[in-house]
């Protein structure tokens, strides 16, 4: 169905990437409204701001930058 749960994101390139890559596609507004459903998963701060510019239905941070911890924010 074109959904996703979560997306993680490790680093703040990748975030911006990502960002970048959906904002230029052909169908962003489709893709954009997909991610009303979507939660992204950060490694860090870094992430937030970029990431910000998109509807996501949340953006959370690990308590600790290392995977694990990462891990834990699926619900």
């Amino acid at each position: 169905r074109g959904k996703f749960s979560h997306i993680l994101f490790y680093s703040k390139r990748t975030a911006e990437s990502f960002v970048s890559a959906l904002q230029n596609h052909a169908e962003f507004e489709r893709l954009k409204g997909g991610l009303k459903v979507t939660q992204a998963l950060c490694l860090g701060e870094s992430m937030v701001q970029c990431l910000s510019v998109l509807p996501w239905q949340n953006i959370k941070v690990a308590t600790q930058p290392n995977q694990g911890s990462l891990l834990a924010l699926f619900d």
